[in-house]
């Protein structure tokens, strides 16, 4: 998701000097009753989605995997990417 334009991670990693390869998650932590609409903002955030960013770099020859979890993160890879994008530019961070 993160080389397609329409990807969650597009916008965070279609510049990054290195390939990489990502898929974002969210996990429930309630359930919804029938016809409630899911909205982070009016949730407590302890109730909120898990989210989970998974990535390895480069994707044609990887030298790196990473599993990212956010607990009560919000409802989207949105919110993963961006601290994907930190700890992989770090990762591959000239010596």
């Amino acid at each position: 998701m993160a080389n397609a334009p329409n990807g969650t991670g597009y916008k965070f990693f279609h510049t990054a000097p290195y390939g990489i390869a990502a898929k974002s998650g969210t996990s429930q932590v309630f359930s919804l009753k029938e016809n409630q609409t899911y909205n982070a903002k009016m949730i407590p955030i302890r109730l909120r989605d898990h989210v989970f960013y998974t990535a390895f770099a480069p994707y044609k020859n990887p030298k790196v995997a990473v599993a990212l979890i956010l607990e009560n993160g919000g409802s989207d890879g949105v919110t993963a990417a961006p601290v994907m994008r930190q700890i992989m530019d770090h990762l591959f961070a000239p010596q």
